[in-house]
């Protein structure tokens, strides 16, 4: 980070749940789109797919009344084309196109003609590779969401008794670092922008468990850098607060990775 550039710490414990779910989100969705691409692969592929893969010669084959009769043609060529561009944003827009063609080729070719045939037993394979694909992707979209709404219904059933408990216990342990600081002239010095930056990185991670706790320590000189913005988050400029403020944010990530995780501490905030 640049001296002069500003490290603007969002603090708000939902985030990372949710990054977390639409990362998995993500990733089943990814996962379902492959397998399209190889449910289309085996279509193509496929004892009968020359006659799909490619959009209906009308001229060649002299027919003059294709067009009216169907009004969205489609074919498999161009359905791996829009796959391969990333054109579909879901399975289903990709299922609708691929089941389209055949439905083309039904309605234009009547039962008991070869293309009606070989249209209807595609169609039926295509459904017997794709219906279970997606539902189990729809079961692992649905897991990923409840898991999320049941963390965060925990969240908001904490005992509010065990949040004042922690508090009070922290406000003693603050008072008991302010009295060292006092005594500790190295703390009365202005803090690095590298020391500022390292330190907002630690911050954004305690964020997560101990936010009432950051923003007590803050508003204790920067009552009015606290205010939260229309998404409800708090938006902290490590940059502007005083320089008390930062080395009481300091001994807090200290006290906090002593007791937790200390041997990360170092790498992350000892100058």
């Amino acid at each position: 980070m640049q001296q002069g550039q500003k490290r603007v710490m969002q603090i708000s414990p939902e985030r990372e749940t949710k990054r977390k779910k639409t990362m998995e989100t993500r990733k089943a969705e990814e996962a379902m789109m492959r397998k399209c691409g190889e449910i289309l692969e085996k279509l193509m592929n496929s004892k009968h797919g020359w006659v799909f893969n490619e959009p209906v010669d009308v001229v060649a084959f002299g027919l003059k009344d294709y067009y009216e009769v169907v009004k969205h043609p489609m074919d498999l060529g161009t359905v791996k084309s829009k796959l391969d561009k990333r054109v579909y944003k879901n399975p289903i827009d990709f299922r609708n196109d691929v089941r389209l063609t055949f439905n083309n080729a039904l309605v234009y070719n009547g039962k008991g003609e070869e293309v009606h045939t070989m249209a209807t037993v595609l169609l039926n394979v295509f459904n017997r590779l794709f219906d279970p694909a997606y539902e189990k992707f729809e079961v692992e979209r649905l897991r990923v969401s409840i898991e999320h709404q049941r963390y965060m219904q925990s969240q908001a059933a904490l005992p509010m008794t065990n949040c004042k408990e922690a508090d009070k216990e922290s406000v003693a342990k603050q008072k008991s670092l302010v009295l060292e600081a006092e005594e500790n002239p190295r703390m009365k010095r202005e803090m690095s922008y590298s020391e500022k930056d390292r330190l907002g990185m630690v911050l954004q991670d305690l964020a997560e468990v101990y936010l009432n706790e950051i923003v007590d320590i803050v508003v204790k000189r920067n009552s009015n850098i606290t205010t939260p913005d229309e998404d409800g988050d708090i938006e902290l400029e490590v940059e502007a607060l005083d320089s008390e403020t930062l080395w009481d944010l300091r001994r807090f990530v200290r006290l906090k990775f002593n007791a937790n995780r200390g041997f990360r501490l170092r790498k992350h905030v000892n100058s």
